[in-house]
């Protein structure tokens, strides 16, 4: 039966990765992506983990499968009130459940939003699950067994705790020289996935086997500017120079995992590395609630923010007078504007029949809109959420989703200057990922246009033998493969997708300990304020 292996790499992007492997630090990848097929793959309009991974293994837009953000809000008597995203929140089909349904067994470790673990024909374990919780968030329940027994498993390295990734980030703003202690936490943060799915590979192998290695974006947000060639300072300090030696090995280590991966899974199968989304240099911060509150969208009210945070995650907005606000950003991960449509007491939010002018216009002042000190222009596009996310989902959407100058995340804190330029480069998100295919059939050989990254899903059906039913939005990449292969094994459509059954929503598969510390990582990684 044929076999596929999809190695997800969160955050990676060939403007880093291509030097990396010319001078010699990811020899096992450069020697590949030479007999394989490579392409940039386009991310989600918002190119964001949640969505982005979701959108990969659905082969659905956001529009279609109701994931937006880390974290989704909600308006209840006036109030807005913001919960966690999780697996429920999922409208449609994974590429798990169809490997499954069509009797594929399946492994997949480390995905954003899979839990709780939806059942599948083989072996599931989530990312954001912390060692003392990972019992009740695997699938099956004996997994945990399984890994207990691991040879060279340490629990207390396979999830790295939320308030160690907090306090990472917080003092590298105090004793920068301590920096090589976060990259070596995700180094073995790293080693210990790796020894769980090399064990199962082994002992359990599946005919669809799945792995994100997510150290690749914590360490490009705040190292950029030691690997990237183009913004590297062209002399380094002491403790900058061993922190990029650090980095680079991490990637060499990474590099050796993805080698004994593809050693594993066979001269037979299919190989699919990529990414969630790509990264390039954060230049700004951009202070949008702020901004808004300027422009008479947005009003402020005073509040003691060390109270509000002993009790909920509502306070970043606890600030805002809802009674007073139009428009607002909710999180600066969704980079997205909510509207306020009117409720039946009515009141001061947009009335229906202005949604359209207010929308139009509220969008020309974020175009025109220039940063104070240099001129430059902030807002690059603002797109409606009709042609972002279009789609049964697509109310749950941002109304208006912001693409700025130099593609980083707003700020929804009330601080000043509403543009503030960073004192150093830090790394974010950019739309241009990674695509790699190897394996019988594929052609060497690269695509100068970039695939979907809806494309995944539908080329890892294919490449598993199964047919591509109609609500794929994807297409097969087709062009990666020899022609004789693809006449010998042409690509099939199949009957419709099994959607899923949407009940009871569940408010969240985390005890309240999990959601805070969840909460804080997105916090310490500027997801969050």
């Amino acid at each position: 039966m044929k076999k596929t292996v999809l190695i997800g790499l969160d955050g990676a992007t060939f403007t880093i990765l291509d030097p990396l492997m010319a001078a010699g630090y990811m020899p096992f990848l450069r020697n590949f992506v030479e007999k394989s097929f490579r392409a940039n793959l386009l991310s989600t309009p918002n190119p964001l983990t949640p969505p982005a991974w979701v959108s990969m293994i659905t082969g659905r837009s956001p529009g279609q499968h109701g994931v937006f953000d880390f974290i989704r809000s909600e308006e209840r008597n006036g109030t807005i009130y913001f919960t966690l995203y999780n697996s429920s929140d999922i409208l449609c089909e994974t590429i798990w459940s169809m490997a499954s349904r069509a009797g594929r067994r399946v492994i997949h470790l480390n995905f954003p939003m899979m839990a709780p673990p939806q059942p599948v024909n083989g072996l599931v374990i989530p990312s954001m699950v912390q060692w003392r919780h990972i019992k009740k968030n695997i699938h099956p329940a004996s997994l945990y067994e399984t890994l207990c027994h691991i040879p060279e498993f340490v629990a207390d390295e396979f999830a790295l705790t939320y308030w160690e990734a907090n306090e990472a980030m917080r003092m590298r703003q105090l004793f920068p020289r301590e920096e090589q202690e976060w990259v070596g936490k995700n180094r073995q943060r790293d080693r210990q996935w790796f020894i769980i799915l090399r064990h199962l590979m082994e002992h359990e192998p599946a005919d669809l086997t799945a792995i994100v290695f997510d150290g690749v974006d914590k360490l490009l947000h705040p190292y950029w500017q030691l690997v990237d060639p183009e913004t590297r300072p062209t002399t380094l300090l002491d403790w900058q120079q061993r922190t990029r030696e650090a980095v680079l090995g991490y990637f060499t280590q990474l590099d050796g995992y993805i080698r004994d991966i593809v050693s594993l899974a066979g001269s037979d199968a299919h190989i699919i590395l990529a990414s969630d989304h790509g990264f390039g240099p954060a230049r700004y911060v951009f202070h949008i609630n702020a901004w808004l509150a300027e422009q008479g969208y947005l009003g402020w009210r005073s509040v003691d923010h060390q109270q509000v945070k002993k009790h909920n995650h509502e306070w970043a907005f606890a600030s805002l007078d809802w009674t007073k606000t139009t428009a607002y950003v909710g999180t600066p991960s969704s980079n997205g504007i909510r509207l306020r449509v009117p409720e039946e007491n009515g009141g001061q939010e947009v009335e229906s029949a202005r949604y359209r002018e207010f929308r139009d216009r509220l969008t020309e002042q974020l175009l025109a809109f220039r940063d104070p000190a240099s001129g430059e222009q902030i807002v690059t596009r603002v797109t409606p959420r009709e042609e972002a996310f279009p789609g049964p989902a697509m109310d749950k959407a941002p109304d208006l989703t912001l693409t700025l100058s130099d593609h980083s995340f707003v700020s929804i804190i009330n601080e000043r200057p509403l543009v503030l330029h960073r004192p150093e480069i830090n790394g974010t998100h950019r739309p241009e990922g990674i695509f790699i295919l190897g394996g019988p059939g594929v052609r060497s050989g690269e695509r100068q246009e970039a695939y979907s990254i809806l494309d995944v899903t539908p080329t890892m059906l294919y490449t598993l033998g199964l047919e591509i039913p109609p609500e794929i939005e994807g297409r097969v990449t087709v062009d990666a493969f020899d022609p004789g292969y693809l006449q010998a094994h042409p690509v099939r459509g199949g009957g419709s997708l099994t959607e899923a059954i949407q009940g009871e929503r569940v408010k969240s598969p985390y005890s309240e300990e999990e959601e805070n510390a969840i909460w804080e990582q997105l916090k310490s990684l500027g997801y969050m304020e």
